[in-house]
């Protein structure tokens, strides 16, 4: 007798009856105690050592325990993270999983007939790995959503089955596939719950996260389309709208989102819906609130491609500074402008008001002796209404600095025009008896005013030549655009070109100082050329012959044509260098007239 009860405590022999044994160990498996299993201090599910079981019994039933005790520490952890719906869908679906596990285990006497300790263990063994997938998961649960998911993302793959995983990744990509949908689909933000996307008052919208199972210009696409939702006409757009909420509804699922083999039903969605809903926004823009109209407006008022407008601002000047005598006023300046403005060709042919401001400092123009101090006090500013004006506001300053490149030369060349056309007046009426040095004085006083204004009406001629070319590039630009981004991108494109045509960036910048030298020049010899002509008539009334001061005059004149033939063959070389290295068309075009 005490030898078969020592056999029994050695596992050697059974006095558990097999069937209570194993619905026993079904409780056990789903954490509740019995006769036989109860929790240590731990909690985990240990063999009472009452439990007498031979010893492979004692193995199986052990083996199966661990099995409990796996979903023991699974099920202790608090599925509460209201704030993060990532990790709360993550945890709520753990849940899920674990009430699978516990049906599983309530089916196995009905399914594992006759029932056994080795048939449970058999039933139950697909379970460890996914407990223990689980288990490893858990770990992760304090990090946020979508570091969390990215986690999930990464042990994830599209080649071998993980149940655990793959339910995990479902539910976690449903709820960003939700808040994608609503994005897409025309929500305001704070209804979409979105983890990608956030806003500010610096930035606006912007993509804060892209998840780690598509690619970048995805998420670029999807902020895109939320986006151009605030700017489309829901009256007019109504039917592709329409389309766009029903695609998404249809076709966008959350393994589209993960599953590789289904990318190409996720950029079918993004690519359509960015066409109908961002297409509606650049085709609303260009036919309703007519943009190329703006954009030409633009270009011919503030870049001064109206002869018009350049002659009326430029006689306004005169008018207001006594012939280009004392300072311009902000006032004045203002005026002009508005002067100018309501004489442009362009703004009767456009069928929209044009809004043209200057802006310029408290103080008036600076006392110095260039004819840029009618220039840079000027800030044309375009502002039309309405949402195009958002495409104008951030491009003020490059605007400002096109204008003030180009209305230096259409000033300098009116400017020229005018004092070309009184020296040569002046010579006609001289006679034969006139001094020889005032005659030189004159000629060589023509000659060097028709070279400035050669030379500046042939950069002019390029500048214009320059901005055709650049606007043409943005009617094509505009045509491929997609959404308003691309809208801004080539309007910014456009500038940008405009500005390394004209030598405002910092490579080329000793080009434009040896243009603003050719303009420097002019303006003294404009200034120089009134006190020309007063000096000869004055000689020629007075029949008096001051040789010393003509011959003043004649050395100025031939210091100030050796340095305007210095800075020409500088300017022609700087330029040819750089032809070299860009092989650009535009600079063929400047050497050809410089030639």
């Amino acid at each position: 007798m005490p030898t078969r009860a020592l056999a029994a405590r050695m596992g050697t022999t059974a006095s558990v009856p097999e069937r209570v044994l194993c619905i026993e160990l079904c409780g056990a498996l789903q954490g509740l105690e019995g006769t036989y299993f109860r929790k240590d201090s731990h909690g985990f599910m240990r063999v009472m050592d009452s439990c007498s079981l031979s010893q492979a019994q004692r193995v199986t039933v052990e083996s199966a325990l661990s099995i409990a005790n796996l979903y023991i520490e699974v099920a202790r952890v608090s599925p509460d993270r209201p704030n993060d719906l990532l990790a709360k869908a993550f945890l709520l679906e753990s849940q899920t999983i674990l009430e699978e596990y516990v049906h599983d285990v309530g089916d196995v006497p009905v399914n594992c007939r006759p029932l056994t300790v080795l048939r449970i263990l058999s039933a139950m063994e697909t379970w460890r790995d996914r407990l223990t997938t689980l288990q490893r998961l858990y770990k992760l649960r304090n990090d946020s959503g979508t570091r969390l998911m990215e986690s999930i993302y990464a042990v994830y793959s599209s080649v071998r089955e993980c149940y655990v995983v793959d339910k995990v990744l479902t539910c976690c990509a449903g709820v960003l596939c939700r808040s994608i949908s609503r994005w897409m689909s025309g929500f305001e933000l704070s209804e979409c719950d979105s983890q990608m996307i956030a806003t500010d008052p610096a930035q606006g919208y912007r993509l804060v996260w892209i998840p780690p199972f598509f690619p970048k210009w995805i998420a670029e696409y999807i902020l895109k389309i939320g986006k151009s939702w605030r700017s489309v006409d829901l009256r007019r757009s109504s039917e592709n709208l329409d389309k766009a909420r029903a695609i998404i509804a249809s076709q966008l699922d959350s393994k589209c989102l993960y599953l590789q083999s289904q990318r190409y039903k996720l950029e079918h969605v993004v690519r359509e819906v960015c066409r109908l809903v961002c297409g509606s926004v650049v085709h609303s823009f260009v036919v309703d609130h007519h943009l190329l109209n703006h954009f030409d407006a633009a270009h011919c008022l503030l870049l001064l491609h109206d002869a018009q407008f350049s002659l009326a601002l430029y006689r306004q000047f005169c008018e207001c500074t006594h012939g280009l005598r004392s300072k311009l006023s902000q006032r004045d300046a203002s005026n002009a402008l508005i002067a100018a403005a309501a004489s442009s060709t362009t703004a009767q042919r456009l069928n929209f008001p044009l809004n043209l401001d200057a802006l310029s400092s408290v103080n008036d123009t600076p006392n110095t002796s260039s004819r840029l101090q009618f220039v840079q006090p000027l800030r044309p500013v375009y502002r039309p209404k309405g949402p195009i004006s958002d495409i104008f506001r951030s491009t003020e300053n490059k605007y400002e600095s096109l204008f003030h490149f180009i209305w230096p030369l259409e000033m300098s060349l009116l400017s020229i025009s005018e004092h070309a056309n009184a020296v040569r007046q002046t010579a006609a009426r001289m006679s034969r008896s006139s001094a020889k040095e005032f005659v030189k004085s004159l000629r060589l006083t023509s000659a060097l005013l028709s070279c400035c204004e050669r030379v500046l009406l042939r950069i002019r001629v390029y500048a214009a030549e320059v901005v055709d070319q650049f606007f043409k590039r943005l009617r094509l630009w505009i045509d491929d655009a997609i959404d308003l981004d691309a809208v801004v991108e080539s309007h910014n494109n456009y500038l940008d070109g405009l500005s390394s045509a004209f030598f405002l960036n910092n490579e080329t910048e000793d080009i434009y100082g040896l243009i603003m030298s050719i303009l420097q020049i002019s303006h003294e010899l404009s200034k120089h050329c009134l006190e020309i002509i007063t000096e000869t008539e004055s000689a020629q009334q007075m029949n008096g012959n001051d040789g010393s001061s003509a011959h003043a005059r004649n050395t100025y004149l031939f210091v100030t044509q050796a340095k305007l033939q210095k800075i020409l063959l500088e300017l022609h070389s700087r330029i040819n260098d750089l032809n070299k290295q860009q092989s650009n068309s535009m600079l063929m075009i400047l050497l050809s007239i410089l030639e």
